[in-house]
């Protein structure tokens, strides 16, 4: 027996493979019907185009738009997926889902169910969220047949020189793009049985993103304000950078450069009016802090632009990973980073005033 679904809207290959995924699984089943969370005239006139509203507020009701991580073991290979592995537990996937109105199952591959829940799902329609499939990271699980798992991965279009930081491992592709994988299960699923979920009240998210903002440091990872003077602190350690091998240097580059992808998830923060209805006295004037996300996104391209030539967004070590060797350039960076770590702090004290 094969399944097949058919008319899969594309994964687009941006930022972040679960939510690419999660945004096509959502507008394949959903298609036009899908109405977002908070309907208020702003939100209205916001969802012109749907898919994109969706991608930018799903990322900022996870919390990850707000987030600003950075991995003290930077000697480690860089690895994209990091940025939502890090918190070191799936919230992101639990506010995520909430805000698309999922009910949901994770399922892993030791359950002796997954692969039967994997195609009743199918048989509904309805594609599936797999970890640990195609890649390391996230993918969308769209077919089967008797020997054969079929579907789509995100892709990364960000590193000019790519070190496959998500270990691809598929058998092959058909001709319409998607892969197919033999006998290999993912390390977990997510099953969705309806989008009729109850969403949490507004003080939940606003909770969260706090919690997020304010994260301690774990498992080597500093969040927020400890995260931004960790990165500051190293741009000003002159002679760290001189003493590095060309291999070291470059993944630090990498690290450094598209560490939580700041200028697009601070765009999509701006998008908090689109997950919550903001009080009455939230206004622009009173709360900059909440609506200064497109400051946000032109101060996160000049960091990279400090790094780079005119803010590169697909990152590219082999030619620009000297110029942390440069102290006026490293000196730019600083200056950006600090502008960026005080605009988050007015975010950070806005939600605040909200509770």
């Amino acid at each position: 027996m094969q399944k097949l679904i058919d008319n899969v809207v594309p994964v687009n290959g941006e930022a972040s493979p679960f939510f690419n995924c999660l945004s096509a699984l959502i507008f394949t089943v959903q298609r036009e019907t899908y109405e977002p969370r908070n309907n208020s005239k702003t939100a209205a006139k916001a969802a012109a185009d749907k898919r994109e509203k969706f991608n930018t507020s799903v990322l900022t009701a996870s919390g990850l738009a707000l987030s600003y991580i950075f991995n003290t073991n930077y000697d480690d290979s860089f690895d994209k997926t990091q940025y939502y592995k890090a918190f070191g537990n799936d919230d992101y996937i639990k506010y995520a889902l909430n805000f698309a109105r999922c009910n949901y199952r994770i399922i892993y591959t030791d359950d002796t169910e997954i692969l039967t829940e994997i195609e009743k799902s199918l048989n509904k329609n309805i594609p599936i969220l797999a970890e640990g499939l195609s890649d390391s990271a996230w993918c969308l699980i769209t077919g089967y047949d008797d020997n054969k798992l079929y579907g789509y991965t995100a892709g990364c279009p960000y590193c000019q020189d790519c070190v496959n930081c998500m270990e691809r491992k598929v058998d092959g592709h058909i001709e319409n793009g998607m892969f197919y994988m033999g006998k290999q299960m993912p390390k977990r699923v997510i099953i969705i049985d309806d989008f009729n979920a109850e969403s949490y009240d507004d003080t939940v998210f606003i909770q969260y993103w706090i919690s997020v903002m304010e994260h301690k440091p774990k498992s080597g990872f500093l969040f927020g304000n400890d995260a931004y003077d960790a990165v500051i602190t190293l741009l000003e350690n002159v002679d760290s950078f001189f003493e590095m091998s060309d291999d070291r240097l470059n993944n630090l580059y990498r690290q450094i450069y598209m560490n939580s992808f700041l200028p697009e998830y601070r765009f999509c923060s701006r998008w908090i009016e689109y997950v919550i209805k903001l009080p009455e006295k939230i206004t622009k004037d009173a709360y900059p802090g909440l609506y200064n996300s497109f400051k946000k996104h032109d101060v996160g391209y000049k960091f990279w632009a400090a790094l780079s030539e005119k803010g590169q967004w697909k990152v590219d070590t082999q030619k620009y990973a000297g110029i942390l060797k440069e102290q006026s350039n490293r000196n730019n960076a600083i200056k950006e980073l600090k502008q960026l770590k005080k605009m988050d702090a007015f975010t950070l004290q806005a939600l605040k005033s909200i509770l």
